[in-house]
């Protein structure tokens, strides 16, 4: 059996293109380098240097597809997939244009690392994955008792289970004057990514756009584009700890923008923002009168010369949609719990029919699981224990990212950290023109984990060429392994 498929291709401005020669031999150069066994079919490839052209859809055996202009270069009717075999299979257009880079990257990479050499994993923000760090010990007691009990084993309700958001309410209501939250204000679901997805896709339509910063959570991308709508990026100033430009965010905005989107403290930035500068977003939110969704699953883990406040509690104003969890302050990301809470300033988001949208999208599936969700009025009901736990995890995370930048600047002073002020990850620079055969950061990574089994993310993951972003949830000692690695590797790449 032959089968052959044709990729047209919406731009920004909704023309359109067929998928080419020259365009294949391009993404498949991309391909390489990040080890991928499929091409990138999403706006994601812009982001790598693959032009401003976003998928529609791919057909089996001569089928084609109708692209009708979407608003922004949107797809938006498709003809009917031609068999193959008989058979009316193909993946979905929404399914086409979902692609997460980082999971692209770490799940379906194909290069080697140097079988001589232990595997150092500083990739992925997963606390948990080498056992340096724990759950704390109640938490973990709370959890097995509600599994013993033998009282959470069926469906909770599609929004979660009254008692575990009225404790997300309680403890995560700003200080007065603000409004209390209410159990009502809080959907549970799958982890933070899961909260994101769902608070989005209440938001957006096809054609659709929110803005995001960059460097940013790609999750975030993956989400917008598979509903069919765009980001629009808003660039942080990593020598301004990675702030904002406000006044430059009216210039993004259309009559399709949705939301901005803030995300505080910053993956993969490390940064946390202050007070004076969450105000003047928030005034500049109100402006534009658009609500803010701020990710802060990283709430609470800052260092010791920084401090967390929620953009909930700097809005007199603004609705404010907040994503969290608690998969990184307790060092669970396993566990799979995250929320949705609503800020609803001026009843904006219940007036706009949001709150009951977000309501009617829960129903979808009974997420997340009953046990977890048993647990958390203990978990995070007792703040001052809850906190006492987050800080005993950042005072063992701090010392690592000093640890971390300090042999780095020592041992490999082509790669520049920027300091952070909390969660768990840093940026660095990385100068490449100096190197014997690395063009980019995706180079870089590539060659550090074939030559020194080190991994690390490409900054392009995050729509920041030029960097790299390093986790420091591990051991010190491992640390310092890897900073030995990455000078050996800089070393050794050098031109004389």
């Amino acid at each position: 059996m032959k089968t052959t498929s044709t990729f047209v291709w919406t731009s920004g401005v909704g023309d359109s293109s067929v998928f080419g020669g020259e365009e294949r031999s391009r993404r498949a150069a991309v391909c390489r380098v990040l080890g991928l066994r499929r091409p990138v079919r999403s706006r994601w490839w812009a982001s790598v240097g693959g032009g401003q052209t976003a998928p529609s859809a791919s057909r089996a055996e001569g089928a084609t597809a109708v692209v009708g202009d979407g608003g922004a270069g949107v797809a938006t009717k498709h003809a009917p997939v031609h068999a193959v075999d008989g058979w009316p299979v193909a993946a979905s257009a929404r399914a086409q244009r979902t692609v997460n880079p980082i999971r692209n990257l770490v799940q379906q990479v194909q290069l080697q690392p140097n079988p001589e050499k232990s595997l150092i994993h500083l990739s992925v923000g997963d606390p948990g994955a080498t056992g340096y760090v724990q759950p704390p010990a109640y938490a973990v007691r709370a959890y097995a008792e509600a599994l013993r009990s033998g009282k959470h084993h069926g469906y909770t309700l599609s929004t979660g289970a009254a008692a575990a958001r009225a404790a997300v309410a309680a403890r995560y209501t700003p200080p007065s004057p603000a409004p209390r939250l209410t159990a009502d204000d809080v959907f549970l679901t799958s982890g933070a990514s899961g909260a994101l997805e769902l608070a989005l896709s209440g938001l957006l339509n096809e054609g659709d756009n929110v803005l995001v910063p960059v460097p940013g959570f790609p999750l975030v991308r993956t989400i917008v584009e598979s509903l069919g709508a765009t980001v629009r990026e808003y660039a942080l100033d990593a020598d301004r700890r990675w702030q904002v430009e406000t006044r430059k965010l009216a210039r993004l905005v259309d009559g399709r923008t949705r939301a901005i989107v803030v995300n505080n403290p910053s993956n993969p930035c490390g940064s946390t923002w202050t007070l004076k500068h969450m105000r003047s977003v928030v005034a500049q939110a109100y402006k534009l009168r658009l609500p803010i969704l701020a990710d802060e699953v990283y709430a609470d883990m800052t260092f010791k010369n920084s401090r967390f406040v929620s953009f909930a509690a700097v809005s007199e104003d603004v609705p404010v949609i907040v994503v969290g969890g608690l998969s990184k302050q307790l060092a669970a990301p396993g566990w799979r719990l995250g929320w949705v809470q609503l800020h609803d300033r001026g009843d904006v988001l219940t007036r706009s029919g949001y709150r009951q949208g977000l309501y009617q999208l829960s129903m979808r599936m009974l997420i997340p699981n009953a046990v977890v969700q048993a647990a958390l009025p203990v978990v995070i009901g007792d703040a001052p224990r809850h906190l006492r736990a987050v800080r005993a995890l950042m005072r063992k995370l701090e010392p690592n990212a000093q640890l971390l930048m300090r042999e780095l600047e020592q041992r490999a002073p082509a790669v520049q950290c920027i300091a952070p002020q909390g969660a768990m990850y840093l940026m660095a620079r990385v100068d490449t023109t100096g190197m014997s055969g690395i063009d980019n950061t995706m180079d870089f990574c590539r060659e550090l984990w074939r030559e020194e089994s080190v991994s690390v993310l490409p900054g392009e993951c995050f729509a920041a060429s030029g960097y790299i972003r390093l986790v420091f949830c591990v051991s010190p000692e491992t640390l310092v392994e890897a900073a030995q690695r990455i000078g050996a590797f800089c070393a050794r790449r050098a031109r004389a």
